[in-house]
């Protein structure tokens, strides 16, 4: 006759077995839903949730071969560990509204020989993303230092939609070396207004955009920003760095280089935190052979945590 510990043992085991075969069943089902779900956010956190059910199911048969205190330890640690990769992120996606569709491009061009000064190239900018609704009042700043700690007063995600550090030898509201040509939310075009002051010994130049009620009025706004800058390139390698200030639901990231930089090798290097179980990826040469040299991208297409920094090394033939 079994004594009461291996019939507590075998209970577990059934409901162990049950619970499995109800997750999985469960994350099929999210799993069709997903497909018709038009928003990205709710389209990332049915997949969460359908990973979690398909984890606990893979538990679940786990724990029916282990022992009873093989069982115990086991289901403490994986308890803690599925909080941490799963549900954790899951609740910081929610919280921090984090951006969806988040599509950054750069590419770099020579300045004509006559430009004031042709030792800096052109580099263009596009930034689009989807975001919770926009406060009254956003801002887009140039930062007159390379220096990591100048950015930190402007971290405000909410506020900030762009922040650019340029040389500190280099005037932030000079339109040569910075400058925002689009801003639209929602489709419609903003113009700002321009404000330079020093922070921490550092020059900064604002540009602020008043948002309206009725751009304000909804759950989301589409964000598109256009800017221009300038890259000192006389250099034999130069790098082109993006940061993330806030947490996104997936990103891409492209870079272009025209041939007269004299580009002879464009690469990426990344630095990327995903928030949960990591997903699909893609880095690398954007186009094969000969045209590899030209454009390079990274994408993401699971979230990401800001303070991650994508790298583009542009090596030249001097």
């Amino acid at each position: 006759m079994a004594t009461e510990k291996e019939q507590a043992l075998q209970l577990i085991r059934q409901v162990s077995a049950l619970l499995a075969t109800m997750s999985i069943v469960g994350s099929v089902l999210l799993l069709v839903v997903i497909r018709d779900e038009r928003q990205p956010i709710g389209q990332l956190l049915l997949s969460l949730t359908a990973g979690a059910l398909f984890s606990g199911a893979v538990t679940a048969l786990v724990f029916n071969s282990l022992s009873a205190r093989e069982v115990e330890r086991q289901v403490d640690v994986t308890l803690g560990k599925v909080l941490r990769q799963v549900f954790l992120p899951l609740r910081a996606i929610v919280d921090d509204s984090a951006l969806s569709g988040y599509r950054w491009s750069g590419h770099l061009i020579r300045a004509d020989p006559e430009d004031d000064f042709p030792e800096y190239a052109i580099q263009l900018m596009n930034l689009s993303y989807a975001r919770a609704t926009l406060p009254a009042e956003v801002s887009v700043v140039c930062i007159a230092s390379m220096d990591d700690g100048a950015a930190e007063p402007f971290k405000d995600k909410d506020r900030y939609l762009m922040r650019w550090q340029i040389e500190s030898d280099l005037d932030p509201a000079d339109g040569r070396f910075f400058q925002p040509q689009m801003l639209r939310v929602d489709g419609e075009l903003l113009s700002p207004t321009m404000r330079t002051q020093t922070v921490r010994g550092v020059q900064v130049c604002e540009y602020r955009y008043k948002i309206s009620r009725r751009l304000r009025g909804g759950a989301m706004n589409r964000i598109e920003l256009s800017a221009l800058t300038r890259k000192y390139i006389e250099d034999a390698h130069i790098t082109l760095k993006v940061v993330l200030f806030a947490n996104v639901t997936d990103a891409e990231f492209l870079c272009t280089v025209d041939n007269s930089v004299g580009c002879t090798r464009l690469s990426v290097g990344t630095n990327a935190t995903g928030l949960g179980p990591t997903g699909e990826s893609s880095t690398g040469a954007t186009y094969p052979g000969d045209h590899s040299i030209v454009a390079a991208h990274a994408r993401y297409y699971y979230p990401l945590q800001r303070g991650t920094s994508i790298t583009f090394y542009v090596d030249r033939n001097g």
